[in-house]
């Protein structure tokens, strides 16, 4: 890492960041959906299509 700035080593981690709350979202829907009925799935699905599904607490 002593080839890197601080901006750039900064610019790397929030992209990790990003990444990593990325696949927790898809693993937050996965745990939901697999306890879901059909039409709760796809109510699901269109709620965090919309960007309403953004919370580990609501429906």
């Amino acid at each position: 890492m002593q080839d890197f700035t601080l901006p750039q080593i900064e610019t790397f981690l929030a992209a990790i960041d990003q990444e990593e709350r990325a696949a927790n979202r898809v693993a937050l829907i996965t745990a939901r959906a697999a306890k879901a009925k059909e039409a709760d799935f796809k109510r699901m699905l269109r709620k965090y299509a919309d960007g309403q599904g953004n919370d580990a607490a609501g429906d």
